[in-house]
Formats: C-alpha cells, sequence, structure tokens
C-alpha cells in the first residue's frame, strides 16, 4: 500500500465518520430520541468509525523508505523519519510475518534496524531494495524465513511488531463482525 493512499484512506474515512456523526445528531435532534430515522446515520457512524480506527493501528507500519547517500528516509503515513547509516548495527528481515489484516493474502516482510540501544526503527516494506543497500555498505543482515504471527515475530525480535497488531489481530475479525452486527441491529431498529 502507498503512503498516499493509506491518507486518502484516513482522509475519507475521518470525513465519512464526521459527516455521518452529525448527520446522526441532527436526526437524533429531530426526533427527540432514538427513533428508526436516527438508525442508519448512527450505523454508519460506527461503521466509518471502526474502518478509521482499524487504519489507524495498522498503517503506521506501512512505509516507503529509501537509502539516500548515507541517511535511511523512511517515510510514514504520518511523517517521516531519517537514520544515519552509522547508527545502524544490523538489520533483521522477518521474510514471514502474518498480520490478521493479511491472512488471505501475501506475507508481510517486515524490516526491523537495530542500533546500539536497540531498534531504531521497524517498517513493512514490499521489497529488499533497503535491506540490499545497507547490506552493500557493510551492515550486518539477519533473515528470519520462517512464518511467525506478530505476537511470535514480538518476542523473537522485541520491537518488530506494534501492539496494536498483537493485541488487536485476534480480536480483529470479532471487532469488525460486532460492528457491522450492532450497525445491523440499529437500522432494523
Amino acid at each position: 500500500m502507498s503512503i498516499t493512499a493509506a491518507r486518502v484512506f484516513l482522509a475519507t474515512t475521518l470525513c465519512a465518520t464526521v459527516m455521518c456523526a452529525v448527520w446522526a445528531s441532527i436526526a437524533w435532534h429531530v426526533a427527540g430520541r432514538f427513533s428508526p430515522p436516527s438508525g442508519l446515520p448512527v450505523a454508519l457512524t460506527l461503521v466509518a468509525a471502526v474502518l478509521l480506527i482499524s487504519g489507524l493501528l495498522y498503517f503506521p507500519r506501512f512505509v516507503e523508505a529509501s537509502v539516500s547517500g548515507d541517511e535511511v528516509v523512511v517515510r510514514r503515513v504520518f511523517g517521516r523519519r531519517v537514520v544515519d547509516v552509522a547508527a545502524v548495527r544490523e538489520v533483521v528481515v522477518l521474510a514471514g510475518l502474518i498480520l490478521p489484516s493479511r491472512v488471505s493474502g501475501p506475507l508481510v516482510r517486515r524490516v526491523v534496524l537495530r542500533g546500539e540501544s536497540g531498534v531504531i526503527d521497524a517498517f513493512s516494506a514490499p521489497d529488499d531494495q533497503v535491506v540490499d543497500a545497507l547490506g552493500s555498505r557493510g551492515v550486518p543482515i539477519i533473515v528470519i524465513e520462517e512464518a511467525l504471527s506478530a505476537a511470535h515475530a514480538r518476542r523473537r525480535v522485541p520491537g518488530s511488531t506494534s501492539a496494536a497488531e498483537v493485541l488487536i489481530g485476534p480480536a480483529l475479525a470479532m471487532i469488525v463482525v460486532g460492528a457491522l452486527a450492532a450497525a445491523t441491529a440499529l437500522v432494523l431498529v
């Protein structure tokens, strides 16, 4: 996923959430209580909010990264980070990270940049461009080929996955189905 697509998705879902919340508020105010006409906008607000929160939890690890001169430039959905190549002591590549958001798709390649005091940065990269560039500069590369869940990856390589990926992962399907069921109930009331 590109950074631009993630930003468009988040902006769209934020606008949809706000617009549906305003619509729900107006419908509720006009009716004076919760009623069927206010059920649809409340349901749509709930669905848009779940999509927004899901995007906020999962998009931060997907980046556009490159090595430019003596710096690793990591562009994120919310800003960018520049790391000196000299600060990177080793690179760990998790070649088969299994994320709940991609259970049916290809496995994620997570790149973990380690420095003297621990993990400098961790991100998912679609290719090995950054890894190859750092390897050509003499940075040791460790590749873990086995498939790992977010929780296993976090235990094996601390800092490789976020708390959201570990904690929300198993409950993601239940959260989405629950939100859709609640939205359906609100519409049918």
